[in-house]
């Protein structure tokens, strides 16, 4: 609900999940592609893909080969949001990798 307030938008793009796997990764997929989002899965568990694409993730990336925020750090993540549920290089990762989403005028 905040990153709606703050202007976030189905049509924005692509919100990234990290953690996906995790009861909140798994519980925050499930609500942000109901509501509409193109959802990014990022998990360190490659066997995993099938579940999240069930969840509603458009996409999976695994923390620790396709996405990296150590390996990648020229990988850009389309994306306009995230919840992030590790925190430390990987929540940097994003947040340098993130466009802004512009406020809504009021």
């Amino acid at each position: 609900m905040l990153m709606e307030h703050n202007g976030l938008q189905p049509g924005n793009g692509p919100v990234a999940v990290t953690g996906a796997t995790g009861g909140v990764g798994s519980v925050a997929i499930e609500i942000l592609a109901k509501l509409g989002y193109h959802v990014v899965a990022i998990t360190g568990k490659e066997e995993k893909t099938a579940y999240l694409r069930g969840l509603g993730a458009k996409r999976c990336g695994c923390g620790s080969r396709s996405i990296s925020p150590t390996s990648a750090r020229s990988t850009r993540l389309p994306g306009r949001g995230a919840i992030d549920n590790l925190g430390g290089d990987m929540l940097a990762w994003l947040l340098s990798t993130m466009k802004s989403a512009a406020r809504p005028p009021p």
